[in-house]
């Protein structure tokens, strides 16, 4: 119970003022992001490329990747349909736990969502740009239980021919437990697919 009374105090909206400045920093990552994908995009319309024109990272079916941001950790993506992919996480996320002293100690943070894709929107001269939203829980281990519904939504590029991709995620979250309140995480990544 006194940790559920940390969560309501100052710690806890000194957290969530802090965090914005994060949050604009990756904001203008991503921006900076969609605008180097404007210049590099082909303006023709073209016919949607076939399978074998897809990169690696289209064509495989397991990927996994090392992300930096709320939460810092490693992901795994898993391809169910063209469009579709189950993404797990685990890491260790900085706004989840503050101490006696009212310091950010971080906890362990573990997530699972379903990602929907939409190809070509942005036409590249190479490879794909991905925009991508989904639905998942997270958790996080502490002293009480957290537990949250989250809504990611970001961008991949998948490189023509490596077998890999980069990716910015923003997640706003609903957190059920300990109480009910919002909660956003924003990360980048690069991903192996095997």
């Amino acid at each position: 119970m006194k940790n559920l009374r940390v969560w309501n105090t100052a710690a806890h909206r000194k957290t969530q003022r802090g965090f914005p400045a994060a949050g604009r920093i990756l904001l203008r990552l991503f921006l900076a992001f969609l605008f180097c994908a404007a210049t590099v995009t082909n303006t023709a319309a073209a016919e949607p490329p076939s399978k074998n024109e897809d990169p690696p990272a289209a064509q495989s079916g397991f990927g996994a990747a090392f992300i930096l941001g709320e939460p810092m950790g490693l992901s795994a993506k898993y391809w169910i349909s063209p469009d579709s992919a189950l993404d797990a996480g685990a890491g260790w996320s900085m706004y989840r736990r503050t101490d006696e002293e009212m310091r950010q100690i971080g906890a362990p943070y573990f997530y699972a969502e379903y990602l929907y894709h939409f190809y070509d929107v942005i036409k590249a001269k190479s490879g794909k740009f991905v925009y991508f939203i989904g639905i998942g829980a997270e958790t996080a281990l502490d002293s009480d239980l957290y537990l949250g519904v989250r809504i990611p939504f970001g961008l991949t590029y998948m490189f023509q021919n490596l077998p890999i991709d980069i990716f910015l995620e923003i997640a706003p979250s609903l957190v059920i437990l300990p109480g009910i309140t919002s909660d956003t995480g924003a990360s980048t990544g690069l991903r192996y697919w095997f």
